[in-house]
């Protein structure tokens, strides 16, 4: 038998792929970035306190076994101009991915606090926390440790939030947990 090379097609192929994996990513940069610039969204002055409550209300209708713990100020509106759809799928993608980063008991606890100019909005899970990996690349589309999913969730929270000149933070905690 005469033994055939393949290694220059396939290796062709593969750099025909990573290029076009680049191309994509930098569409998508692209489109997700200019979608979530201030003048592109329907900016609202916007009641946070019930924005997050009704949506963590929601979210439970298909999170049944969910365990979601919600810490909020009483009696105290704290509002900010933001998308509030836009804001419902970004804080709805960090909710799944608190959820999927557990496998027993899962449960979630979000809070709400007012700072002095800013509100603070924390979702705690109790999985094993991000990868080193992860957590230097936040910010970047296509991140993920997941087997499924597109690694966009986290960046399309972050891109919105840096929009709106807040600040997105991911960490772990020592015993695990983001």
């Amino acid at each position: 038998l005469q033994r055939r090379s393949l290694a220059l097609p396939l290796q062709a192929d593969v750099e025909s792929a990573a290029y076009s994996l680049r191309q994509c990513e930098d569409i998508l940069r692209t489109y997700f970035t200019e979608r979530l610039e201030p003048e592109h969204l329907n900016l609202e002055d916007t009641e946070m306190v019930g924005l997050v409550e009704r949506i963590c209300k929601s979210w439970l209708l298909d999170n049944v076994g969910v365990r979601l713990h919600l810490d909020t100020p009483r009696h105290q509106p704290l509002y900010c101009q933001i998308s509030p759809v836009e804001f419902s799928r970004s804080f709805i993608d960090l909710l799944d991915n608190a959820r999927d980063a557990q496998t027993e008991t899962v449960v979630i606890d979000v809070t709400v606090e007012p700072l002095e100019h800013e509100v603070d909005i924390r979702i705690d899970d109790h999985g094993p926390g991000f990868s080193h990996a992860v957590l230097s690349r936040v910010g970047e589309p296509f991140l993920t440790d997941k087997e499924r999913g597109f690694g966009l969730g986290l960046f399309t929270a972050f891109a919105l939030t840096h929009s709106l000149s807040g600040q997105f933070t991911i960490e772990n905690r020592y015993s695990g947990g983001g």
